[in-house]
């Protein structure tokens, strides 16, 4: 029997190539490889929930691994996209970052 990390390291494996495969076929414009909205959303939404947890735990971790290869425009489409859904100003936004600083 594989132990949970193994699991983990092989679906993520997994996940990793499909969602490597459907970046490439959006970027290339090829319509017909593109992944489903629902499953992009799953993924940002998981992501971001799991990130969170980690954080507010007290667990620090950095956003992206040391070579991510995500640019600042798809840090800023991904932003804007992030707090357009959940109704929130980029003010709002900074005014939370300066009350959690203190």
């Amino acid at each position: 029997m594989s132990s949970p990390e193994t699991s983990i390291e092989s679906a993520l494996a997994c996940m990793d190539a499909l969602l490597q495969k459907s970046i490439a076929a959006a970027e290339a414009g090829d319509e017909t490889a593109v992944v489903p909205p629902e499953v992009v959303q799953r993924v940002l939404e998981l992501g971001t929930r799991l990130y969170a947890a980690e954080m507010q735990s007290g667990r620090s971790i950095s956003t992206f691994r040391e070579h991510h290869g995500v640019s600042a425009t798809d840090v800023m489409i991904t932003t804007t996209g992030l707090l357009k859904a959940v109704n929130i100003q980029l003010f709002e936004l900074g005014m939370w970052q300066m009350w959690a600083k203190k």
